[in-house]
């Protein structure tokens, strides 16, 4: 793999179902969370997405390994919108 790997990650709104800043920022925290854990020597990036299109950009990979890389984040974000620690995580926060 390359040296000088970038993931940034677009989130819709749709996609989270929970457009405030502080629901976001929430979620962003804990998405560059688990992200860093599995990729902790690359440059890691979560943005808000107006658009409606969410999903990965991927720099410094080979095709093969950015498809896997997608797959493996898109079961990240899927898995954390899901769990008990999103929603313990923002009743902390109020």
């Amino acid at each position: 793999m390359a040296n000088a790997v970038r993931i940034t990650y677009y989130i819709s709104e749709e996609m989270l179902d929970f457009p405030s800043a502080s629901e976001f920022d929430v979620f962003k925290t804990l998405l560059l969370k688990e992200l860093s854990g599995n990729w902790p020597n690359s440059q890691i990036f979560v943005e808000r997405c107006l658009d409606g299109e969410d999903g990965s950009l991927i720099e410094g990979m080979s095709v093969l390994e950015q498809e896997e890389t997608a797959e493996h984040i898109e079961d990240v974000v899927d898995d954390l919108i899901e769990s008990v620690q999103w929603e313990d995580e923002y009743d902390d926060q109020d």
